[in-house]
C-alpha cells in the first residue's frame, strides 16, 4: 500500500508518497517502473539519496548521492566510503566534504561520477584534478599551488586528461590568486579588450546546482582537436569552461 499527497514544506505541488520503510525497495521500484511507463525515455529519472541510505539498482535510473547534507560533517574515512561507492552504480552526481589527508585510489568509482560538488579541507586538489574523469566539478578548498593548475590546464591542453570535462570552478578559501603572473603561465590567448567574449554556460547535471557562467577574454586551445577552454581567474576562483567549437568556430562568436 502506498498513499500519495501534496506536499505543503516541498515545492509547492511536490508530491509526497507514504509507505512502510520495510516496503521502501518494492514502493521505489514500483514508482520508478511507473515513470517509464509514462513517461519512457523523454525525461531523465534522478535519485537523490543520503550516504548509507537505500540505494537502488534500477534501470535507466541516475543516482546522486549526498554525504551529510544537514550537517557540516567531513568525511574522514576513506577506506570504508570507497566500499560504499564501489558497491554503487557509476553516480551521476557525488555531493561531500573531505578531511582526511589523501582522496581515493586512482580505480575508485568516485572518479567517475559525472557531476562532483566537493569541500577539501587539506592540500588534495592535484589529485583531484589528475584523476577526474567527469563532465562538471565545483570545489570549494583552503590550499592549492600554483603549479597544480598549471599542470592541469597543460594536462588539457595536450589531450591527455580531462577529456570529458565541460566545467570546473575552484572556490579558494583565502588568499587571492596573482591574476597576469598565472595567466602567462597558463599561456593563454586573448580577445581583443574592444570586443565582448561569448558567455560559456550549462545547464547543470545535477538539479539542486547554480550555473556558473564563464565571461572571459582568457582562453586555451587543446591540441589534438582544436577545442577551446576559456579561463577566467576571480579574485579567489579559478574557472575552466569547455566549448564544442573548434578556435576557429569560437572566434567567430566573438562581437
Amino acid at each position: 500500500m502506498i498513499e500519495f499527497r501534496l506536499s505543503d514544506q516541498y515545492p509547492p505541488d511536490c508530491p509526497e508518497a507514504s509507505f512502510s520503510p520495510c516496503d521502501k525497495e518494492s514502493a521505489m521500484e514500483s514508482i520508478h517502473n511507473y515513470f517509464l511507463d509514462f513517461f519512457g525515455d523523454t525525461v531523465e529519472h534522478q535519485y537523490v539519496e543520503n550516504y548509507k541510505e537505500f540505494i537502488p539498482h534500477l534501470p535507466k535510473l541516475s543516482l546522486c548521492i549526498l554525504f551529510s547534507p544537514l550537517k557540516p560533517e567531513r568525511i574522514g574515512d576513506i577506506e570504508n566510503t570507497e566500499h560504499f561507492l564501489a558497491s554503487s552504480p557509476v553516480l551521476k552526481h557525488i555531493s561531500m566534504s573531505v578531511a582526511a589527508p589523501k582522496l581515493f585510489s586512482p580505480e575508485s568509482k568516485f572518479w567517475q561520477a559525472e557531476s562532483i560538488t566537493l569541500t577539501l579541507y587539506s592540500n588534495t586538489v592535484p589529485t583531484f584534478l589528475r584523476h577526474f574523469q567527469g563532465r562538471q566539478a565545483f570545489v570549494t578548498c583552503y590550499k592549492w599551488q600554483d603549479l597544480d593548475l598549471i599542470a592541469f590546464v597543460n594536462r588539457w591542453k595536450s589531450g591527455k586528461g580531462s577529456r570529458k570535462l565541460e566545467t570546473l570552478n575552484l572556490q579558494l578559501i583565502s588568499n587571492d590568486i596573482p591574476l597576469n603572473e598565472f595567466l602567462n603561465a597558463l599561456g593563454v590567448k586573448r580577445i581583443d579588450e574592444s570586443k565582448t567574449p561569448t558567455t560559456h554556460t550549462l545547464p547543470v547535471m545535477f538539479n539542486l546546482l547554480d550555473t556558473v557562467p564563464i565571461i572571459s577574454h582568457s582562453y586555451v586551445v587543446r591540441k589534438t582537436d582544436n577545442r577551446v577552454a576559456s579561463v577566467l581567474i576571480r579574485n579567489e576562483s579559478f574557472s575552466f569552461g569547455v566549448w564544442k567549437e573548434t578556435e576557429e568556430e569560437f572566434l567567430r562568436m566573438v562581437k
